[in-house]
């Protein structure tokens, strides 16, 4: 996915926050037990607010995301705080570009091009979340929500297996296709494999490139995609690997 769509992608789906959360921060939201979007709003706003620090700073080490200021206690402050949080973010990433050094978790340089892309998928399955609170979600974006699995298997999925071995054990091998953008991966113990060998997989998912993702992020449930071979396999693929 080319980089600049990354902090178009940001910019956007920032703005769709916004959007759903002026219909009710009181709202209920369905993906985040426990949560109004309010807090969705503060969530999504102080990660924001993490990152721009890191980002304009230059950080080689992890800064206290507590640290950064907290959100507004009064609804009529709140977005407009998250706004201006998100455009500073969008400045910085633009002004950092893709080689300026700067910490991150994972496995990949530690350059700002990792949070051009975590910000844009951060922000877009919020996005979704804070949309289904207001009753208007969206689904993300085909080559974002492809982009976001690659994300997800490839750099997260890593991270994960470090901390938690246990995840590997799916029961077998599961391969999982998106219809729409016609991408393959497989998963056999908690590693990619050769999606050439997705035929010989214990079982096998397929949907639209944003089902698959939101059902990778426990968003949406097994009924929503295409299960083919031993459902148990492709259930634990959404229950046993947790971002």
């Amino acid at each position: 996915m080319p980089k600049p769509e990354y902090v178009q992608a940001l910019r956007q789906d920032s703005a769709a926050i916004e959007v759903a959360g002026a219909r009710d921060l009181h709202a209920a939201v369905p993906a985040c037990p426990g949560w109004q979007l309010g807090d969705l709003v503060d969530h999504v706003g102080q990660i924001h607010r993490w990152v721009t620090a890191m980002v304009e700073a230059n950080a080689s080490e992890r800064y206290d995301r507590k640290s950064q200021p907290q959100s507004p206690r009064k609804d009529s402050e709140k977005l407009a705080w998250f706004r201006q949080g998100a455009a500073r973010l969008v400045e910085a990433l633009e002004t950092a570009g893709e080689e300026t050094p700067v910490w991150n978790w994972s496995q990949l340089p530690h350059l700002s091009a990792f949070w051009h892309r975590r910000m844009a998928h951060e922000t877009s399955i919020h996005r979704w979340d804070a949309e289904s609170a207001a009753a208007i979600a969206a689904p993300i974006a085909a080559e974002l929500a492809t982009d976001g699995i690659d994300e997800l298997l490839e750099v997260f999925l890593p991270r994960l297996l470090a901390t938690l071995p246990t995840a590997a054990d799916l029961g077998g091998a599961l391969a999982v296709r998106t219809t729409d953008t016609d991408r393959v991966w497989v998963i056999d113990c908690g590693r990619l494999a050769d999606p050439a060998n997705a035929g010989e997989a214990g079982a096998a998912v397929s949907a639209d490139a944003s089902t698959v993702l939101l059902f990778l992020y426990n968003r949406v449930g097994i009924e929503r995609l295409e299960v083919n071979g031993d459902i148990t396999i492709a259930a634990n693929g959404r229950d046993r690997m947790r971002w």
